[in-house]
């Protein structure tokens, strides 16, 4: 449960505007980083018929015509579920494409742009562009803007590149130190809580078991966690609570409930 897990993906569209384009297919390639080695565990790709002409300009790049998608349909309940399995979802350019066109039909908001790794001051390179650091790497790719290839390609890069294993971790930990400072925005509760009403226990409830914790405000204004059997805790062990509730849902909005007692 500690590994990251990684949604590599891409898209194929009608255009470049999500509010008049479409999505014609996606791919989505969840990974596990175990030690420095990216393990794939499942894929998707799925097709949808957009309804109208794709323009001529658009077909030539990633070679879908309408035809070849009448009567398809992206199954969304199935690229949720692969988005609700990731930490992170990755992508070339996500930020300025696929997370515009993506946010319309799926929720999630933990997006990797891999344009931000220094392709070109790692591989020597003027451009950032997939198929240049793919030819950089020596990593074969002769079906380019393939949806699934793409997503392929872009773990294997990162995977062969220096640091790009190294990289992927890092956001990894940086989403865990952001799951363990909830506790301090949790004590700020409590203290505004016992500044409003003069209550100085509150409580939490920590994960789908439950498990109750509480805050209790010293006269000196200090904060003190107990278990719920009374047990004085440290600040860390409700932490790591909070951590083990993520990995067991990967969601960041309900690692917690609050309760006022």
């Amino acid at each position: 449960m500690e590994s990251p897990r990684l949604l590599f993906l891409d898209l194929e569209t009608t255009g470049l505007y999500p509010k008049r384009d479409v999505i014609v297919e996606i791919a989505l390639s969840l990974f596990v980083l175990e030690g420095n080695e990216l393990r794939h565990l499942r894929s998707y790709v799925g097709w949808e018929d957009p309804g109208f002409p794709i323009p001529r300009r658009v077909s030539k790049i990633h070679g879908l015509e309408r035809s070849h998608l009448a009567g398809q349909h992206i199954a969304w309940d199935l690229v949720q579920a692969f988005f609700d399995l990731a930490d992170f979802a990755v992508g070339h350019n996500v930020f300025h494409f696929d997370a515009r066109f993506l946010v319309q039909n799926i929720s999630f908001d933990r997006w990797l742009d891999t344009l931000r790794y220094p392709w070109k001051k790692e591989l020597k390179l003027p451009s950032a562009s997939l198929p240049s650091i793919l030819h950089a790497l020596e990593i074969p790719s002769p079906r380019a803007h393939s949806a699934l290839e793409d997503a392929l390609h872009l773990a294997l890069a990162l995977q062969t590149v220096k640091g790009g294993v190294a990289w992927l971790e890092s956001a990894f930990q940086r989403l865990r130190q952001g799951v363990l400072g909830k506790v301090q925005e949790l004590q700020t509760l409590a203290l505004a809580t016992y500044e409003a009403t003069g209550k100085n226990t509150c409580a939490i409830e920590v994960g789908p078991s439950a498990e109750v914790y509480r805050v209790h405000i010293e006269k000196t204004n200090e904060t003190c966690w107990y278990s719920s059997e009374g047990n004085l805790l440290e600040e860390a062990h409700v932490g790591e609570a909070l951590w083990r509730s993520y990995l067991q849902t990967r969601r960041t909005d309900n690692l917690y409930r609050w309760r006022d007692g």
